[in-house]
């Protein structure tokens, strides 16, 4: 436990929570702080987590600080302002931000976070909460690389797969482009779907088809049966999608390369957000269009 360092945990959600959980399996001392889902919190902290009543709090608790937010706003609120981790984590302290993020504010806030001898380090994450609880999830983890080998143990702890990307902001950058071609083809598979049952085709017969031809990929491993079987359980949600995919399309628009692929993307996301459904999976894209459609899918009756 000595060589554990203090650990704050800032967003204990639907991934965080496995994380957490397996930082103090682990043996890491935890501090976390409340979340919408209270449950999580007093599972942790029967697992032998602390809770801090403020971010201050848990910053004075904490050698390395842990965030994992669902979106830009939160956290926003998380890093500025004077009840902002900029603000409050002492010097010294390593802040790993495995939220899904613009990399330009990543390195707007290491540079913040320099002038008071903190550092920032970019980690965003692959894979779904299952993944997260397990243990077996992905990192990509971008910046300075000293700290970097200083936390690495404790990134192992909760992942399965590391990937050092270099340069503050990279792994950002590598996890924007992951989420925009994964949620860009489950956003065609949802439209697919939906084309096939106004034509009425069979479905079962056409995901089998597509999952020996060069269609195949994993995203249509989970959506195809997902949409067949009417399971909508929130895996990842159609407006966290629009977040990423709207992430990649500025980039891209910045980097002065087209993104064509990516608007029709964002524009089915937009649809089905738009139609309600912006807290469901990610298949609910294919709900939104089947509405519009005037056909039915199974489960959406």
């Amino acid at each position: 436990m000595a060589n554990k360092q203090k650990t704050g945990f800032i967003g204990v959600g639907l991934m965080g929570h496995g994380m957490a959980k397996n930082l103090l399996e682990a043996g890491y001392p935890l501090t976390v702080i409340a979340n919408r889902t209270r449950e999580r919190v007093d599972d942790l902290k029967a697992r032998g987590a602390s809770e801090a009543m403020s971010c201050a709090e848990l910053a004075a608790a904490s050698e390395v600080i842990i965030t994992c937010m669902p979106s830009m706003p939160s956290l926003a609120q998380v890093f500025e302002g004077p009840d902002g981790l900029l603000a409050l984590a002492t010097p010294g302290t390593i802040i790993i931000d495995t939220t899904t993020s613009d990399p330009e504010i990543t390195k707007r806030y290491g540079a913040i976070a320099a002038e008071r001898d903190v550092t920032i380090l970019d980690a965003p994450l692959i894979k779904g909460p299952k993944q997260a609880w397990e243990g077996t999830i992905g990192i990509a983890v971008a910046g300075d690389k000293t700290k970097v080998d200083a936390v690495w143990p404790m990134l192992d702890a909760m992942a399965e797969r590391i990937t050092y990307a270099g340069a503050l902001g990279n792994a950002h950058t590598l996890k924007i482009l992951n989420n925009a071609m994964a949620q860009g083809i489950g956003a065609l598979a949802s439209e697919i779907f939906t084309v096939a049952a106004k034509k009425g085709v069979d479905l079962e017969l056409l995901y089998d088809f597509l999952s020996h031809s060069n269609a195949h990929s994993r995203r249509l491993e989970d959506s195809g049966p997902r949409i067949m079987n009417g399971n909508h359980e929130v895996a990842f949600a159609i407006d966290t999608a629009l977040k990423d995919v709207t992430l990649y399309t500025k980039m891209a628009n910045e980097a002065g390369a087209l993104h064509l692929a990516g608007d029709a993307a964002r524009n089915l996301l937009k649809i089905a957000s738009g139609a309600g459904y912006g807290a469901g999976n990610i298949t609910r894209v294919a709900t939104a269009l089947a509405e519009i459609a005037d056909t039915n899918l199974p489960g959406d009756d």
